[in-house]
């Protein structure tokens, strides 16, 4: 992945990224003030500008071969090309990675969880609750880390999903959350 951030990448006009880093700001001032105060929608702001300074950076050629392995029918194919665009913040890869928490090998489900969270779109919390419940450990692990990733500004929400969730392992891991939230 870092040869292709590199590989072939034009220099960007300066005028389009700083649009590009407007639209980001904007999308993740937004996404906070939704879930609480102004003070959390500046801290993602500040987070989300060098993420859209890199992403940014890339032009649609550079993100074809991600593309084009994400529609690939191999599933390591398909889950490298939807966790690349993942960890660039691309939301197209959102539908795949849902379809590809439903995968039967427990590894591909657990890589979908992980890059759900690199991602950052809260729209996979409730997939990932869901998973909460799943059969393999590594599958329920990698669900309640992402979920508390996602959750990182209200981590009494991912306690709560924890809290519920059948398995002992997860409970005790909800459980230490919150004794850590508490004790803050």
């Amino acid at each position: 992945l870092g040869e292709l951030a590199t590989f072939g990448q034009k220099p960007a006009p300066a005028e389009g990224e700083a649009k590009a880093e407007a639209k980001a700001e904007t999308k993740a001032e937004k996404a906070a003030a939704k879930k609480g105060t102004a003070s959390e929608a500046k801290a993602a702001s500040k987070k989300a500008k060098p993420e859209a300074a890199a992403a940014s950076a890339l032009s649609e050629a550079d993100l074809r071969p991600l593309l084009e392995a994400m529609a690939s029918r191999a599933l390591d194919t398909c889950l490298a090309g939807a966790c690349g665009l993942a960890s660039l913040h691309d939301e197209r890869a959102f539908g795949t990675l849902l379809q590809l928490t439903n995968e039967k090998q427990p590894s591909a489900r657990v890589e979908a969880c992980r890059a759900l969270a690199l991602l950052g779109d809260a729209r996979g919390l409730p997939r990932l609750r869901q998973l909460l419940r799943d059969g393999a450990g590594e599958v329920r692990d990698a669900a309640f880390s992402s979920l508390t990733k996602l959750e990182e500004q209200t981590p009494l929400r991912a306690a709560e999903a924890g809290l519920l969730a059948p398995a002992d392992d997860v409970r005790g891991r909800a459980l230490q959350l919150l004794v850590r939230h508490l004790k803050k």
